[in-house]
């Protein structure tokens, strides 16, 4: 009988579930072929955003975002996701798209902080002057040079 020391409602914990299926499916009666565990397990963490061949998240760094105080900003090797949201490595070339005023820009993160405790972790970016226009017509209530990026979508630039 399971036991899990885990959320099953969410969806990391689905996404363990879903492993944990997949590997039973693959089984015959000689138990779980090791070519095939890795291949189920690659295609896995492939699904989740993680890179095998990309160090993995530093759990001191994820406990650290965790407990940052409001204010704090932090720095991050390389792009992880936390409270939801994906966040990036600082010097990371990244596209926003406001959700409010769809205006696009492209800049370079900086770093992540929160604004309340307990509230999202946000990804800052610094954007270059004179980099993108805004959309004509808009009226964005936004910094031009650098904000945080909430409400909105964040995505790395292509070949970045």
């Amino acid at each position: 009988m399971h036991d899990p020391t885990f959320n099953l409602a969410v969806p990391e914990g689905a996404a363990i579930c879903d492993l944990l299926a997949a590997l039973q499916n693959n089984e015959d009666d000689d138990g779980w072929n090791g070519g095939d565990t890795v291949e189920i397990l690659l295609a896995w963490f492939a699904a989740l955003g993680l890179d095998v061949d990309c160090p993995a998240p530093d759990p001191g760094l994820i406990e650290s975002l965790r407990l940052a105080p409001p204010g704090q900003v932090l720095a991050l090797p390389h792009h992880l996701t936390l409270d939801g949201a994906r966040l990036f490595g600082d010097g990371t070339t990244v596209r926003w798209t406001c959700e409010c005023c769809s205006m696009t820009r492209t800049g370079t993160t900086t770093g992540v902080t929160r604004e309340e405790a307990g509230g999202p972790l946000m990804q800052l970016v610094r954007f270059s002057p004179g980099m993108e226009p805004f959309t004509p017509g808009d009226q964005p209530e936004h910094s031009p040079d650098s904000w945080p990026l909430f409400p909105g979508h964040l995505q790395q630039e292509h070949g970045a």
